[in-house]
């Protein structure tokens, strides 16, 4: 299965559906067919970054792991 590249704005329009509660998780998926747990990903990622957290990552980055056991791991580091 090939990977799905969804725009900074389909994702905040997906997220807002997710928020809003008026559609069921599983009618969000298949509509958009995107997995619950990418979803959950994006919305972790807008919370911690807001919108700039959800441009698509152009490489990898790398931290020392000192930085990334202090940050506990999370999507903190910048």
């Amino acid at each position: 299965m090939t990977r799905m590249k969804y725009s900074k704005a389909v994702k905040l329009a997906i997220l807002a559906l997710y928020k809003d509660g008026h559609q069921s998780v599983a009618d969000i998926t298949a509509k958009f067919s995107v997995d619950i747990g990418t979803i959950r990903d994006w919305k972790r990622r807008y919370e911690v970054h807001g919108e700039d957290g959800l441009e698509e990552a152009l490489s990898w980055k790398r931290y020392p792991k000192i930085q990334y056991i202090q940050y506990g791991g999370f999507g903190k580091m910048d």
